[in-house]
């Protein structure tokens, strides 16, 4: 019985070990853009393993850019609509992908960046 548990044990450790982010496409954006993104998962259960599943954009001072209406389409592809605020600090941004009941946890460092570029929409009737 002890070597059944051992060897469940092992075999989860090696699921969640090699589970990995391997692109972000688009993999970079204008401040003040909103951008349709796709994550490419290697060896990932998206799809089966939660049901909610959170995205966030974090640069090294820990500024957040919020993913809205993360899904994923199948195991190994989730998307998102990211809208990059015009505050937006420019440089490389982690992306990290994670399951509210722990099902995985997985980051791609430096894995999209935020240009020093404004993208700007004008709205209404011109005269």
């Amino acid at each position: 019985m002890k070597k059944l548990l051992l060897l469940l044990a092992l075999i989860s450790c090696e699921f969640m070990l090699g589970q990995s982010i391997i692109s972000v496409t688009p993999d970079n954006g204008n401040r003040g853009q909103t951008l349709q993104v796709s994550i490419t998962g290697q060896d990932t259960q998206f799809y089966t393993s939660s049901p909610t599943i959170n995205v966030s954009f974090i640069d090294q001072f820990l500024n957040v850019l919020p993913a809205t209406w993360a899904y994923a389409l199948s195991d190994s592809q989730v998307y998102l609509n990211l809208s990059i605020p015009g505050y937006a600090v420019p440089g490389q941004y982690d992306v990290k992908v994670y399951a509210e009941d722990g099902a995985f946890n997985l980051t791609l460092d430096n894995g999209f960046t935020v240009n020093n570029n404004y993208t700007y929409t004008i709205q209404g009737n011109i005269r």
